[in-house]
Formats: structure tokens, sequence, C-alpha cells
């Protein structure tokens, strides 16, 4: 783990001594209102950092710094809330929380939006909305966001099996999981052409 103190980086000189101290250090921080701290004490706890996990005072320290606006506090949070670690689930809390932290640039958080608007867990489902999510979760590493995109693109009215064979040449080419699988079921829907089609398409993708 990165130590980062109350006021930010801080030089090699300055660093705790001794876990013990760090753990001393964030505390300090973490009292004082510093959501980065407040953040690092969190995930201490939820690691182990008094010989078990904590899982509730975890989740109440990332519940701080997520109220201060901090970014990876407010993901981790919602990871708690959606799965019920460490206190009660909250779906629509966890949605609410996920779309923050996916605005300030969590590529993770973004993908567990696009899971929830997909399944309308905590909310509404939202289809296109989880397709413009997971692409730009593909974009960002996210490679699982490929066969998601192939699977919704087999549904509802706007169901295209060419864009669907698309995105699943895609995940088969970040081998993904799951991907064989789907192609081999996809493909006997789709004449000769249209595979052309679809392998061009993937090859263009950017």
């Amino acid at each position: 783990m990165i130590l980062a103190g109350p006021g930010g980086a801080i030089a090699q000189t300055d660093a705790p001594k001794s876990y013990t101290e760090a753990m001393n250090w964030y505390r300090s921080g973490a009292e004082a209102g510093d959501p980065k701290a407040q953040f690092y004490l969190g995930v201490a706890l939820e690691q182990g950092a008094r010989g078990r996990p904590d899982l509730p005072a975890a989740r109440g320290w990332f519940k701080k710094a997520a109220d201060g606006g901090h970014a990876l506090a407010r993901y981790k949070l919602a990871v708690m809330l959606q799965n019920q670690l460490g206190g009660p689930a909250d779906l629509p809390e966890a949605r609410r929380l996920y779309g923050q932290a996916a605005e300030q640039g969590v590529a993770e958080a973004r993908y567990n939006l696009a899971v929830m608007r997909q399944d309308g867990a905590g909310g509404p489902v939202d289809l296109d909305g989880a397709a413009d999510l997971f692409e730009r979760t593909a974009r960002e590493g996210i490679d699982i966001s490929f066969l998601h995109l192939a699977v919704l693109n087999t549904r509802g009215r706007k169901a295209d099996l060419v864009e669907a064979m698309k995105w699943a040449r895609l995940a088969e080419a970040a081998k993904v999981d799951g991907t064989a699988g789907y192609i081999d079921a996809l493909s006997p829907l789709l004449s000769e052409k249209q595979l052309a089609d679809a392998a061009a398409r993937a090859k263009s993708w950017k």
C-alpha cells in the first residue's frame, strides 16, 4: 500500500517507521476529517490491520471519506453496499455512489454501474446507458465489457446480431472467459457475409 499522509504525498524521511505508526498516523488524520486518511484507514481495516478484517469499521470510514468527496472511497463503499459487506445492502445508494465515482474517473465504478443498469439493480433497467458505459470501460481495459456488449446486442427490439458478433470477436481477442461458447451459439444464426462483416467491424474498432 502506498503511504500518503493527511496532507498528501510525503517525503521518504517523513514516512512512518512501522505499521503501527502508520495506523496511528492514518487514524489521526482520519479523525481530523481528512478524506484521504479516512480512505486509507478504511482500506487497512478492511484488509485486517487488527489481525482480522473489521468490515463494519472499514465501511464507516469509507462512508466518511465518500461524504468528503473521495472517489475511491465512494467506489469501495458502493461495493460494500451492493454486496452487504459490513452492514445491510442498499442497492440504490450503491448505484448512486458508483455514478459519482465513475464521474470522477474510476473505471471499475463505471463497469459496476453498467452492470447495475443492465440488470436493473438499484434502479430501472437502462440497456442503452449500460451499453454506453460498457463501450467506455472496454476502451479503458476492462475486457469483460466486450462480452457484455455482445450479449446486449442480442436483446430487445434493437438486437443486431452482426454487432453482437463484432463484440464477441473482440472479447475472443482479449481472451475473455466464456466467449468461445457464446460464439459457437451465435455463429449459426449469421450468414457468411454477416460473419465477414462482423470480423471487419471488430478489426476496425478502436
